[in-house]
């Protein structure tokens, strides 16, 4: 099966990326639980990443049209909120000039993220939306509502199924 897409998915290029973030999260002196998961997290992409150049099955993983639509912006949502909180963990040791720039370069460049994000945030967030009904539909099923938790869990499963694949007869109707 030939992928239409011509962009290619760079495992050393994020794998590097990966690995520098681990490093700088490891700089920080008293890493709160989010930052030491993300940091690990960070060094487990960067392993995974670095296997991928050397097995071809890997790397046919992350050059799928699945990896791409779910992977890469997950990897990149992550990315965007680690490099978040590295810097926050950071601000207290600068000062002076060089914390006010590292105010507006981490500005331009979250923004510069965000704007690259849009593309994929739509999907993102039905698929989000998609597994809440799916949870809260679980969640009325073991309080004893199944009419209600057997209608949210349906729902939930209908609209990831249509958040993940966008079927083709949608591409027929613009505001879908």
């Amino acid at each position: 099966m030939q992928d239409n897409d011509n962009t290619k998915f760079n495992p050393v290029a994020w794998g590097i990326l990966f690995f520098t973030f681990w490093l700088s999260l490891r700089t920080i002196s008293q890493l709160q639980t989010l930052q030491e998961v993300l940091s690990w997290a960070s060094l487990g992409l960067s392993v995974v990443l670095g296997l991928s150049i050397f097995i071809p099955y890997l790397a046919h993983i992350f050059n799928g049209s699945k990896a791409k639509t779910v992977f890469l912006p997950l990897i990149f949502f992550v990315f965007i909120t680690g490099y978040t909180l590295s810097w926050v963990g950071s601000l207290p040791s600068m000062g002076g000039f060089t914390r006010d720039l590292s105010f507006v370069l981490v500005f331009l460049w979250i923004v510069a993220c965000l704007l690259v994000m849009v593309r994929s945030i739509i999907r993102i967030i039905g698929m989000l939306a998609s597994l809440t009904f799916v949870g809260f539909g679980i969640y009325h099923l073991i309080d004893s509502q199944i009419i209600v938790g057997a209608t949210l869990v349906a729902l939930g499963v209908v609209a990831l199924v249509i958040a993940t694949k966008r079927p083709r007869m949608w591409h027929h109707f613009p505001p879908v």
